[in-house]
C-alpha cells in the first residue's frame, strides 16, 4: 500500500490570534516527526502555493524561509526545521482542487491524507496528520479500512502499535476467525488502539482483575482472564527474552470480539486477542500479543 501525504497552503494559513510561541512549538513538534513519517516510506509531496501563504500577519511563508530581513521575531532553528520540511519535500503538479478530491478516492493500493501545521476545518480530519500521534490514528483508520490479507495486516501492526509486540503465531491466528478478517479488521484496529493507547493507565500488577475490570468499565470493553487455571498451558507461548532465550509466557487475560464490523449483523461470534500485560525482559515490557483468532480450544 502506497502513502501519499501532502503539504498544501491551507493547513499553513495563519490563524487568528494565534501567538509565534504558539507557531514555533507546531513547527517544532511537525519537525520532530517528519523523519520518522519518511523513515516509514510514506511519501511526502507539497503543492508549490504553499510558499505564497501567509504564515503570519504580513508576512508570507517564502519569506519567513529565505527573507532574513522579515520574520526576525521567530526563532532561527525554528526556520530551520521548516525549512527542512518543505524544501525536502517533492513538488506535486496537481492541483489543489485535484488533491483534496483525491482525499475520498483512496483504495487498499493506495490512501492519501495532509500533513498539517494547523486544522483545515473543511477536511475530516481522519485526513489530518499533524504529528507521529495522529500518523498513527490515520495509518489505523486505513488499517481497518484495508486489511488486504492476514501476512499485511500483521505486519502494518507492527508499525502501527509500538506498546504492542505481536508473536510471530498472530499472523497464522488470523486466518481463524470466525468470519474472517475483513469482516472484523476494524475491531481489531479498535481493540488494538485502546490497548495500546488506554490499557497502562488501569493496569495495576498486583491486581489483574480489577485492571481488566476497570479497562474494561472505561473503554467499553470486554476483557477478562481465564477462569480456569487447568486451561492456563494451552495459552501459553513462548517470547524470545532479552538473553536470547525463549521464555514460556501464560497470556490469558483476553479481549472479547463478539460482533463483527457489521453493526446490522446480531451474530455473537467467538474470536479473541490473548496478551499479556508485558514483562521487564521481554521486547522492553511491551504489551504481549499471543492471539489474534478464534477462541483457543481447551482439552
Amino acid at each position: 500500500m502506497i502513502t501519499e501525504l501532502y503539504l498544501l497552503n491551507y493547513s499553513f494559513k495563519y490563524q487568528q490570534d494565534i501567538t509565534i510561541e504558539e507557531i514555533e512549538k507546531k513547527i517544532e513538534s511537525l519537525f520532530e516527526d517528519y523523519d520518522f513519517i519518511k523513515e516509514h516510506d510514506d511519501k511526502i509531496l507539497k503543492h508549490n502555493s504553499i510558499y505564497d501563504e501567509v504564515i503570519y500577519p504580513d508576512l508570507m511563508l517564502w519569506e519567513f524561509l529565505y527573507d532574513k530581513n522579515k520574520g526576525k521575531n521567530f526563532s532561527r532553528d525554528i526556520k530551520k526545521f521548516l525549512l527542512k520540511i518543505i524544501d525536502h519535500s517533492e513538488s506535486t503538479h496537481r492541483t489543489v482542487e485535484e488533491i483534496i478530491q483525491r482525499l475520498d478516492k483512496h483504495h487498499e493500493a493506495t490512501i492519501y491524507g495532509l500533513l498539517c501545521l494547523h486544522e483545515v476545518k473543511s477536511i475530516e480530519e481522519k485526513y489530518l496528520v499533524y504529528n507521529r500521534h495522529n500518523w498513527f490514528a490515520f495509518h489505523r483508520y486505513f488499517l481497518g479500512q484495508y486489511p488486504i490479507s492476514e501476512n499485511h495486516f500483521y505486519h502494518e501492526c507492527q508499525k502501527y502499535f509500538p506498546q504492542l509486540f505481536f508473536h510471530d503465531r498472530v499472523e497464522e491466528t488470523l486466518k481463524g476467525l470466525e468470519k474472517g478478517l475483513h469482516d472484523f479488521s476494524k475491531i481489531i484496529v479498535h481493540h488494538l488502539t485502546l490497548l495500546n493507547d488506554e490499557f497502562c493507565e488501569y493496569y495495576n500488577q498486583s491486581n489483574r482483575i480489577g485492571s481488566l475490570n476497570k479497562f474494561s468499565s472505561a473503554c467499553q470493553v470486554d476483557a477478562s482472564p481465564q477462569g480456569n487455571a487447568k486451561d492456563k498451558p494451552n495459552m501459553t507461548f513462548e517470547f524470545m527474552n532479552d538473553s536470547n532465550v525463549k521464555e514460556p509466557v501464560c497470556c490469558e487475560p483476553h479481549l472479547k470480539l463478539g460482533k463483527s464490523d457489521d453493526s446490522g449483523n446480531s451474530h455473537y461470534y467467538f474470536n479473541r486477542i490473548y496478551f499479556h500485560e508485558g514483562k521487564e525482559k521481554i521486547a522492553n515490557g511491551r504489551i504481549l500479543i499471543a492471539h489474534i483468532g478464534k477462541h483457543i480450544q481447551f482439552d
